[in-house]
């Protein structure tokens, strides 16, 4: 099992950085280069290495000094399967079962959530390679011996059949999958005995029908999975905290720095020396037209690749020239995931939440960093673990009553209006205790009575000393809410100060009108 996960780990090295099907390609790869290799191995040694091994079919295999018969081997089998599903299940309601499903959704925003998918993906590998090995150690000693065929592609497809079959996260789905996979060969042996190209015909249709007719597989007939402790959910009850605490910690006034920040692609400069400082408790608004930059501008500060959007330190679509400093320590090249564990957050033009995961889920995501001490004992159901996150849940309880989500809190995102998503995002944020939040274009789409809210936040999260910018096209929203404003256009700043100053800036009423300034007295 042990060794099993480390090929796991090592596998994931090259295979951790692509996405989706590449991913899986690189996968089938090496199981395919894994059959040639034993085949070519028994081969040079004259036979299998592996074979008259301690069998309980053969009466021969002893653990711990018994002898372990057909009967009681199959009572072990149970209790590891058991023990193994425990265990999985107590995982997927911990910290990192959460991260695991928000880097399968969408790696981006996983990554502003203080969650490598890098690291997610090699923790996936080793543990899906560590349960592989225990299932093949079992399997060995039930046969007696094993051999290259047993590396067949066949399993790895009957895998697959078995897990979209059985519905991605769904315990009972995969439990009856894998039953009806495992005995639809004795129900049809002139087919499929030992026959290897009908059999993956076979799958094939399994496969085309399940996507085509039961996206969600099985799993859909049983209840959906949730991410959550109950025993957190339960000390949680309806206590709570202040709903956005003051941040602590603030070392200098001059909180997000950027200097210069250029950056060409393509032969397009889509920033050109880009300068702003922002400050702790003071709301920026950075305004200007469509495409004149800004959202590529809080890209390139919270670490997103511009060009390829992959979470990964990659020169592709970084900053040609400047830097950007957080507090004193200089952000410009590092992922995402780095920069949101420093305090610096964002949100995006239109929501990125999990859709499967319920709004109270979605919350207690953003508080990923603040549960990782606990996320191995969390499935052991540890009283200190579930404490901790009663007290994350306490406190979005308060979240949800001050931004007017209580009432959906257990409604799946996927269930939920424009409006309960974009503030549920920034709510998610705040769950972090970020010392920075960068709002792109925050209030589009909203309703008056929603706008009524996101202004109250964002009210609150200035007194509580968080670092504010505003991106958003239009000035009559951010206007009585900001402290001062920046405004870009075709990649630089062409103002920067006061809102009252703004109109009579004749290159700022030319970006947005393309005419001359209106004369003081006139605006």
């Amino acid at each position: 099992t042990l060794a099993a996960g480390v090929v796991g780990f090592l596998l994931a090295l090259p295979a951790g950085r692509l996405r989706m099907v590449h991913m899986a390609a690189i996968t089938l790869a090496f199981g395919l280069i894994a059959q040639e290799l034993a085949t070519d191995l028994t081969a040079l040694a004259g036979k299998s290495p592996l074979t008259n091994l301690p069998s309980a079919g053969l009466g021969n295999l002893t653990v711990l000094g018994f002898l372990v018969g057909p009967l009681a081997y199959f009572h072990l089998v149970l209790a590891v399967t058991a023990l193994t599903v425990f265990l999985v299940g107590g995982l997927t309601r911990s910290a990192t079962g959460r991260a695991l499903a928000a880097i399968g959704v969408d790696e981006i925003a996983a990554g502003t959530l203080a969650i490598s998918p890098v690291a997610m993906k090699r923790l996936a590998y080793a543990l899906s390679g560590a349960l592989a090995g225990l299932a093949g150690a079992l399997t060995v000693h039930l046969a007696g011996a094993v051999s290259p065929a047993t590396l067949d592609v066949s399993q790895s497809i009957s895998v697959l059949v078995i897990v979209l079959l059985g519905g991605l996260g769904s315990t009972a789905g995969q439990f009856l999958s894998a039953g009806l996979v495992t005995i639809l060969p004795e129900l049809l042996p002139a087919l499929l005995a030992y026959q290897y190209p009908q059999q993956l015909i076979l799958y094939g249709v399994i496969l085309a029908l399940t996507l085509l007719l039961a996206p969600r597989g099985i799993g859909a007939w049983f209840a959906a999975p949730r991410f959550i402790a109950p025993g957190s959910l339960r000390l949680a009850g309806a206590r709570r905290t202040r709903a956005i605490p003051p941040v602590v910690g603030h070392a200098t006034n001059a909180g997000l720095v950027a200097g210069a920040i250029s950056l060409d692609f393509g032969g397009l400069t889509a920033l050109d020396k880009v300068t702003l400082t922002l400050q702790p408790g003071r709301v920026t608004a950075l305004i200007g037209p469509n495409g004149s930059g800004k959202s590529t501008l809080i890209n390139v500060l919270t670490g997103i690749n511009v060009l390829t959007g992959i979470d990964v330190p990659s020169e592709v679509g970084k900053p040609s020239s400047g830097n950007a400093r957080f507090f004193g320590r200089t952000i410009t090249r590092r992922p995402a995931h780095s920069v949101a564990a420093l305090g610096l957050r964002r949100s995006f033009q239109i929501p990125r939440l999990v859709p499967h995961f319920t709004l109270r889920e979605n919350l207690l995501l953003g508080a990923h960093r603040h549960l990782l001490r606990n996320a191995l004992y969390t499935p052991f159901g540890l009283q200190f673990a579930i404490q901790d996150e009663a007290d994350i849940l306490s406190e979005i309880n308060a979240l949800m009553d001050f931004s007017g989500l209580a009432d959906l809190a257990d409604r799946t995102i996927d269930t939920l209006p424009h409006g309960a998503r974009r503030l549920a995002e920034i709510a998610r944020q705040l769950m972090a205790h970020p010392r920075a939040l960068l709002l792109d274009e925050p209030s589009a789409g909203l309703s008056d009575s929603e706008l009524a809210v996101l202004v109250r936040m964002i009210h609150a999260m200035k007194q509580a000393g968080i670092i504010l910018m505003l991106a958003e096209p239009h000035l009559d929203f951010v206007a009585p809410l900001v402290d001062d404003v920046v405004v870009m256009d075709q990649g630089r700043v062409i103002y920067r100060g006061e809102v009252a100053g703004m109109r009579a800036n004749a290159e700022l009423v030319a970006a947005y009108h393309g005419a001359a300034a209106i004369p003081t007295a006139d605006a």
